[in-house]
């Protein structure tokens, strides 16, 4: 499962039907985006640069909306190794969309190869956006 197009479908069966028929045990569903806007308190707490090894996620606030963008360009070359189509040129952002407040410092964004977008977490006093394995 070293590919992000082919993980989201083996997390998704792994831990529904797998461990359902395994376990007894079932994962919550998938997180949607709520059918209301969640506001967030304080948006620009979360307004900065968080840089990984080959990863740096900007985040930008207007009106009280952050803006969620993702450089990548390794990441970016997978995908389109894997004939994903992928936005932008090497150098510009692998994602680049509004995040869905989910409540707290949790949310969605819009990501290639993810039909219900991925699940993204702030530890602020860190300086770190975390993306859980599963969502």
């Amino acid at each position: 499962m070293n590919t992000p197009i082919a993980f989201e479908p083996f997390t998704v069966r792994f831990t529904v039907d797998f461990t359902q028929a395994l376990l007894g045990l079932r994962a919550p569903e998938q997180l949607t985006a709520p059918s209301r806007r969640i506001r967030v308190d304080h948006p620009e707490r979360f307004v900065g640069k968080y840089l990984r090894y080959d990863d740096r996620i900007e985040i930008t606030e207007k009106a009280g909306r952050l803006h969620y963008q993702e450089f990548n360009d390794s990441l970016k070359r997978e995908y389109k190794e894997m004939h994903e189509e992928v936005k932008g040129s090497q150098g510009g952002a692998l994602v680049d969309e509004d995040l869905i407040p989910l409540g707290g410092d949790r949310f969605l964004v819009n990501f290639p190869g993810f039909a219900n977008g991925m699940q993204v977490f702030f530890l602020v006093a860190t300086r770190r956006v975390v993306r859980p394995i599963s969502t």
